[in-house]
């Protein structure tokens, strides 16, 4: 039917009209130690303190525990007024990413 539209996969994640997660894009872009995450928001991962505690986990499922138990929301910042820097979910998708999933984990967490 011409009314319905397909469904699409984002391109990218933005902040206020700015792109700061493009996952979907070229490998060149997201090779590397940036996995396409802008500057400040990488910058705020690598930086907290919750990163630093999971940054050497090496345990796929612990990880996928700690989305369960943790991530609320799949924003890139930390949704508390109080509360500045990067959310846990974000910290938990870079290090997903550092790790270098195969076919069957990135099955898993879809």
């Amino acid at each position: 039917d011409a009314n319905v539209r397909k469904a699409t996969m984002p391109s990218d994640v933005d902040n206020h009209g700015r792109p700061i997660w493009t996952p979907f894009a070229t490998p060149s872009a997201t090779s590397g130690k940036t996995h396409g995450v802008e500057t400040v928001l990488r910058a705020n991962i690598v930086n907290s303190e919750y990163y630093r505690k999971i940054a050497n986990e090496q345990d796929f499922m612990l990880l996928v525990d700690e989305i369960y138990d943790l991530v609320d929301h799949a924003e890139p910042w930390m949704s508390s007024r109080n509360a500045r820097g990067a959310s846990t979910g974000f910290c938990l998708l870079f290090r997903l990413c550092e790790m270098g999933l195969d076919e069957k984990q990135i099955a898993h967490l879809l």
